[in-house]
């Protein structure tokens, strides 16, 4: 299992998605179901992701200014959408469910 992450890891840091690797790993041969092989992906990557951005942040590669130019606008249509989508499941139920 662990040279398995430290593949996958190796993969990720090249730019390469491992994630397929991983999930498929985790639930062919360790016999995860898929939701739990999926989520340990997730916390792979966010963990990953995360050790980047702060070896990047001190390396100075990032620019601040940048970061919240695509952040802020990503994050705003983020939640509008989420906030669409649940008004919009909920009221296509009503309709479907009440008459």
């Amino acid at each position: 299992m662990a040279a398995v992450a430290f593949l996958s890891a190796i993969l990720a840091g090249m730019g390469v998605g491992s994630a397929g690797f991983l999930v498929v790993f985790l639930t062919v041969f360790e016999g995860f179901p898929q939701l739990s092989a999926q989520l340990m992906n997730l916390i792979f990557f966010i963990s990953s992701s995360l050790a980047a951005i702060g070896v990047n942040f001190f390396k100075k590669r990032l620019d601040p200014k940048m970061i919240l130019l695509v952040a802020v606008p990503l994050h705003l249509c983020f939640f509008c959408i989420t906030f669409v989508k649940m008004y919009i499941a909920q009221f296509v139920l009503c309709r479907v469910l009440v008459k």
